[in-house]
Order: C-alpha cells, then structure tokens, then sequence
C-alpha cells in the first residue's frame, strides 16, 4: 500500500523550467484530490503533498496544490512490516523499489 501514497510525475518533468516542474506537480495533486476524493485507502485523509524536486529538497502543497512552504522529514511516515521481527523488503524483482 505504500506504492498508494506517491504520485508520479512525466519522466521530462525535471527538464521544465522551475514554475513548470511546480504547475505539473500542482496539477496532479489536484487531479489526484479530484479522483480519490481525498482518501487513500488504509491511509485514510490526505492532509499534505510533498513535491522533491531536489535531492534533499522538498516543497509541501495543500490538499487543493497551493504551495504552503519548504518541507522536512519530520512527521513523514512510512509503510513497514516485519515477520518474526526481521524488517520484510518489498523491493522489485528486477531490482527498483516497489513504488
């Protein structure tokens, strides 16, 4: 379920200018609020979009994509599961992660 909770943008986002790598993220947070109803299933309420448009650098958005400010890790969770107390890995089989 943690493939769930990302948004994938155009691989030649990062190619734009700067305003529009922001608009296309904005935009599908917007479709995404639109198609899910503000729900992801199991997760429950969306209540903030990350937008990492820089190795270390993320940008939080709104529910309805207006920009709210820089981001940091802190309160960003994570799925995990472990089976007899071992962490259990969900990485592809051809070796990318699951998300």
């Amino acid at each position: 379920m943690e493939s769930k909770r990302r948004l994938r943008l155009p691989p030649d986002t990062f190619r734009l200018p700067w305003e529009e790598q922001l608009q296309r993220a904005q935009q599908a947070v917007r479709r995404h609020m639109a198609e899910s109803g503000g729900e992801v299933p199991l997760w429950g309420r969306i209540q903030r979009y990350l937008f990492c448009y820089a190795e270390d650098r993320k940008l939080e958005l709104s529910p309805s994509g207006e920009v709210v400010g820089d981001a940091s890790d802190a309160g960003i969770s994570q799925a995990s599961i472990t089976l007899k107390g071992k962490p259990v890995s969900f990485l592809a089989a051809e070796g990318g992660d699951a998300t």
